[in-house]
């Protein structure tokens, strides 16, 4: 805009100033900045709204994703975090990850196992993460890098591409989709705040006091990053090395007294935190014994290799991949990840004074990847989600590369073929990240989908094949669970977990000296178990082994001492032999633990009425049914107590309400039949009783609900050619039952009579 379209404007500004020409360009220069900063603005709330709608289109499939794998002991099996209340709990089942479970504790109270909810905050950590880092690389070329404006352009194209490379790349989608991996995406949610207020408190004056709020809210971000995953212990390294390249820009006079005062404090901390790990927790990380040191190093060198080429070529995604373990450096292999690796990182090296920002990228992959992938040897020798947070290193340098070639393809000895042809390669790159995205979300579905694409992929490895099992016996198919167990034990024989999950499929099938042959051989390899000493104890206790079940019980709570279940079955172990003491204080121990346990209450009830102690039994099966209305057991104990007290009404409310619970019920509308019955209500009982035939006719049940209608109306409506049809219906459906006889000679007397009648 020209001075001349201001004339009127100068003459007011100059009545006002000494100097009004020097007034008006103050102002000039305050209204430059001011536009510059909406133009600013405009392009980064155009940048976030593009991140959030192709987050949201290419994860949209996944919010709807079961649980998968840890997601069970974690989430949906965690009595710990469903009591939002009881901080303390939540905070100590995982004492290195506790603010992790607070969230996971604040999901289920307010959506309980519904998983649409657990997605949604996945999905929007992810999206906030891609935001970050647009802001982060954005802010470092527009303060740092280019502060003249003169390649103010890169501070936008590079950010915009580093962050839709993150949240489109199908390499994200096991952090995304898989719940657990949570860990990672909060955990680069306060590391990428952490920097963002690092470079935030660089950028105000000493004199401001929002300069020391940005420094302490990038601590505080360091803190709560290690209450949610390990790899923020890098954190401090990555600041120093972000300080040294950009803020101080290679200057080691300036650098040296920006360390000692500005990044002390977060090396203090982390200094203080391997002391906490170490001698209160006793690891650092969860590291194994599977692997010496030496193996696991040069084994992972090929693993962070193979991680370069899932970043470049995001094809066969595997949860569980079989990697081989490399076990000499003259594998041929090793060789050629060394060559790669060197190479990698000799060219960063070189470019640490021609391009910061790459130097500054490649540092970030190689210093975030180590916790994971060097000398502590984990479990999984490679997971994807590990990748989450130093893929920002590798997607930073690929889209400076880009960068420069959008650059060169603009060139005017460059033909102008060649600038679409580049925008076309990068639109097709984005559109098979994103598709690739969309797909693997689809293999995440559900447990079945996902575990058979990781059989396909690792048919090798044990684990796949006992999680595929599992997810095809919660399916419905449990003979073809059988045959993945099966070649689990037979890559792997001694897998306790496939030994476990063929017993319950034993035990389901009847079979029940195979299944505790299994929970033995389960206890066998891994004596902690408790499930497995659980399982036993069931099979025992219902093949009338007491003394076997008591001490297999015994054993489940020594292991697990909040094992609700155990409490109660070595309660009912305890009552079945008349030791009603020793029941109702295993009752109590339970509850001690879960006070609304509906079933602890409802055996505690049933224990006390056994005794004798009705009131004290009506009064635990009552606070049963508060705790769930729809708990049947409770209901159908109650109204038995109400029947045996002659207390018909109430038993009659109480059955009725346990038959709109569940209409299918036949036991609960014979018992009602029955309750009709002792009130002279003739009709009403045979109603229900002829309801309970509608749902099993043939069952033993029904052969009972035959014999009582036969002897209403026999005895009491009589109606002899009626009964005496129920009756020969009974003897139809059980002629083994132990009223065969009585009825046999009802059958008889019925028969006569009817003869004589005739």
């Amino acid at each position: 805009m020209t001075k001349e379209a201001f004339p009127k404007r100068k003459k007011s500004i100059a009545t006002m100033r000494e100097n009004p020409k020097l007034s008006t360009q103050k102002m000039s220069e305050r209204e430059g900045s001011l536009w510059e900063k909406l133009k600013k603005a405009r392009i980064s709330l155009v940048v976030l709204g593009l991140l959030v709608v192709i987050s949201v289109t290419i994860y949209y499939n996944s919010l709807d994703t079961s649980f998968h794998f840890d997601d069970h002991y974690a989430i949906e099996e965690n009595r710990n975090i469903k009591n939002l209340s009881d901080i303390r709990t939540i905070a100590t089942f995982n004492r290195t990850r506790p603010l992790l479970f607070l969230t996971f504790a604040l999901n289920y109270y307010f959506s309980g196992l519904d998983t649409w909810g657990y997605h949604l905050v996945n999905l929007l950590l992810h999206i906030f993460n891609g935001c970050l880092i647009y802001f982060i690389i954005s802010i470092t070329y527009k303060n740092f890098i280019s502060p003249d404006r003169r390649i103010g352009r890169q501070e936008n194209t590079i950010a915009l591409l580093s962050s839709l490379l993150f949240v489109i790349h199908p390499i994200q989608t096991e952090a995304v989709s898989y719940i657990i991996s949570r860990s990672s995406l909060l955990s680069t949610f306060f590391y990428l705040l952490g920097v963002f207020l690092f470079i935030q408190f660089n950028d105000k004056n000493e004199e401001d006091v929002k300069h020391w709020l940005f420094y302490l809210g990038s601590i505080l971000c360091f803190i709560l990053g290690m209450l949610t995953k390990e790899i923020l212990i890098t954190l401090p390294v990555i600041l120093i090395i972000y300080d040294y390249c950009f803020i101080s820009s290679t200057n080691y006079r300036e650098f040296l007294p920006r360390l000692r005062r500005y990044h002390l404090p977060f090396l203090s901390i982390m200094i203080g935190f391997f002391f906490f790990r170490y001698f209160l927790v006793g690891t650092l990380g969860n590291p194994t014994d599977v692997r010496p040191v030496v193996t696991n190093v040069i084994t992972e060198g090929r693993v962070i290799v193979n991680y370069f080429r899932l970043l470049v070529f995001p094809v066969h995604l595997n949860p569980d991949p079989d990697f081989p373990i490399s076990r000499s450096l003259m594998d041929k292999s090793i060789i050629i990840s060394i060559i790669i690796f060197l190479f990698l990182l000799t060219i960063s090296l070189r470019l640490y004074l021609s391009n910061r920002t790459i130097f500054f990228g490649a540092s970030w992959f190689f210093i975030t990847i180590l916790p994971t992938s060097s000398i502590i040897p984990l479990r999984d020798v490679m997971a994807e989600h590990r990748l989450y947070l130093p893929s920002i290193g590798f997607f930073l340098v690929s889209s400076v590369v880009m960068n420069a070639g959008f650059e060169f393809s603009q060139r005017k000895l460059v033909p102008i073929r060649m600038k679409n042809i580049f925008l076309l390669g990068l639109l097709t790159l984005f559109s098979f990240f994103g598709l690739g995205t969309v797909a693997r979300n689809v293999d995440w579905k559900d447990e079945v989908s996902l575990w058979k694409d990781t059989v396909k992929k690792s048919p090798n490895k044990a684990r796949p094949h006992n999680n595929f099992g599992l997810a095809l016996k919660i399916d419905g198919v449990p003979e073809k669970a059988k045959i993945h167990y099966f070649r689990a034990l037979k890559l792997y024989p001694d897998y306790a977990d496939a030994h476990y999950n063929l017993g319950l499929i034993y035990y389901d099938e009847g079979e029940k000296d195979k299944a505790l042959k299994e929970f033995k051989e389960t206890i066998r390899i891994q004596a902690d178990y408790a499930k497995a000493h659980y399982n036993a104890g069931i099979v025992l206790m219902e093949k009338r082994l007491f003394d076997e079940a008591i001490e297999e019980y015994q054993k489940t709570i020594h292991i697990d001492p909040y094992f609700v279940n155990a409490y109660n079955n070595l309660g009912l172990v305890y009552v079945r032999q008349g030791l009603f003491d020793q029941g109702i204080e295993q009752y109590r121990r339970g509850l001690r633990i879960d006070p609304n346990s509906q079933m602890l209450r409802t055996n505690l009830g049933s224990a006390y009425y056994e005794m004798g102690k009705k009131g004290e039994g009506e009064e635990e099966l009552k606070r049963a049914i508060k705790i769930n209305p729809e708990y049947m057991p409770a209901r159908l104990n109650l109204a038995k107590y109400y029947e045996s007290q002659n207390m018909l009404d109430e038993a009659i409310t109480q059955y009725q309400a346990a038959i709109q619970l569940k209409p299918e019920s036949v036991g609960a509308r014979i018992n009602l039949g029955a309750v009709y019955y002792k009130k002279g209500d003739y009709g009403k009982a045979v109603a229900e009783f002829q309801g309970a035939l509608k749902f099993n006719p043939k069952a033993a049940d029904a052969a009972l609900a035959h014999t009582n209608i036969g002897a209403i109306y026999a005895d009491n409506l009589n109606n002899p050619r009626e009964a005496l049809s129920h009756y020969q219906e009974s003897i139809v459906i059980n002629p083994s039952q132990p009223q065969a006889a009585k009825i046999m000679k009802k059958i008889e007397e019925l028969k006569a009579k009817l003869n004589t009648g005739n």
